[in-house]
Order: structure tokens, then sequence, then C-alpha cells
């Protein structure tokens, strides 16, 4: 760190959370019950972490990390062979061709 121009360095040179502290803020949000979380919720918690305000790049690798835990939540409440497309309406019936 130079002596002299400290302050307008340290301005210029934002902290930024560690992987392991974008996964500690993620795992609180999930713990609390935010999944999906908003900016708002995300920020608050990174606030708890780095007591600064959260940088835009922050709360988006939160937000990415936040979408892939929704992925595998889903992919481990599906049942095997379960469909996940639209299923075919099923015949009424009333519905026959031959009249």
């Amino acid at each position: 760190m130079p002596s002299q121009d400290y302050i307008p360095l340290m301005a210029v040179l934002r902290r930024r959370l560690g992987e392991e502290e974008i996964q500690d803020v993620t795992r609180q949000l999930a713990a609390a019950g935010l999944v999906p979380a908003d900016s708002v919720d995300i920020g608050v918690e990174i606030t708890k972490v780095t007591d600064e305000m959260p940088s835009p790049t922050d709360v988006r690798r939160v937000e990415d990390n936040l979408r892939s835990l929704g992925r595998a939540e889903d992919q481990e409440t599906e049942e095997p062979g379960e469909d996940s497309g639209p299923s075919a309406p099923a015949d009424s019936p009333g519905d026959d061709d031959g009249a």
C-alpha cells in the first residue's frame, strides 16, 4: 500500500465476497426460507457478513447460487420416471368417434 493516496485507492478497491462467503450467504437465506430471495434480502445477508454495502456483482453471484440451489432441490423432489412435460388429455366417456 502506498503511503500517499491511500484513501482514494481504498475507494476504488471494493471488497469482494469469497466463494465460501457466497455459499454462507446462500445457506443463510435458504435456512430462513427466503428462496427465491429478492435483491434486498440478499443485500441484507451480505451486509451482515461484510459490514459494507453489497456490490451488484456479489448480489448477482448469490442470486446465481440460489438459482442453482433451487434447481438442485427441484431435481431431488422429482420422482424417478415422473414426466415433467404436459400430459395428454384422457378420453372422456362421451367422446366416441363412431356415431
